[in-house]
């Protein structure tokens, strides 16, 4: 009975280790209305990842070479043409574990263009992603990427809250051999309370009937 209760154990934690080691990694991001209309974009990574095979272009084969995290919503925009694009500092950096070789992200981008494709129907193209720092980190095939958090997790983009619209958007970036799930939450524009709204009313009257009073 204890050799059976200690083969079922180990069996478990085999289960634990492949399933945590087969896990996506995430990147959440949540869009919230602060100041009158401004948009605070906050993220947190959750999780390593893998990179894929090198590059192989004739005789030689060339290290996997990335530079950003990215992903394409569809409907995050409520108009065609947004740049929003921020400078980072102390946002974390992302690390190859095998070779030790790191490199800071610099950039958060959130973009929406139209287009007319040639020949084709004008569409609309958004996308989200972190630039990293210079030419981005080289790695080989099977490398584990490992993303060190730093003192910057937030980013504010003046009056454009208005801009998004509010939903759930998801999407991976396919260029890794583990899965980066992307996932942006714009919350809801935030409804006064009746208590707010009745008191602004009164407040309005006030300030009517002393207008009318002094004239």
């Amino acid at each position: 009975m204890k050799t059976k209760l200690l083969k079922l154990t180990c069996g478990l934690a085999l289960l634990g280790a492949t399933v945590a080691a087969q896990a996506d990694s995430t990147i959440d991001f949540n869009v919230s209305l602060v100041n009158g209309n401004d948009a605070l974009v906050t993220w947190v990574f959750g999780g390593d990842w893998t990179t894929t095979g090198a590059i192989s272009q004739g005789y030689q084969d060339y290290p996997f070479q990335f530079n950003n995290f990215s992903m394409a919503p569809t409907g995050l925009f409520n108009v065609d043409n947004v740049v929003l694009s921020a400078p980072l500092s102390n946002a974390g950096t992302v690390t190859d574990t095998t070779t030790g070789a790191g490199v800071s992200i610099t950039y958060l981008n959130m973009i929406s263009m139209g287009m007319v494709q040639p020949g084709g129907p004008y569409t609309v193209n958004e996308q989200v992603n972190f630039n990293l720092d210079g030419a981005g980190l080289s790695s080989s095939s099977g490398d584990v990427i490992r993303y060190t958090p730093g003192t910057v997790n937030s980013v504010e983009f003046a009056n454009a809250f208005s801009e998004f619209n509010a939903g759930v958007y998801s999407g991976t970036d396919p260029l890794f051999t583990t899965p980066i799930d992307i996932t942006i939450t714009v919350e809801p524009t935030p409804t006064p309370e009746p208590s707010t709204l009745a008191l602004s009313v009164l407040g309005g009257l006030g300030l009517l009937w002393q207008f009318r009073r002094r004239k």
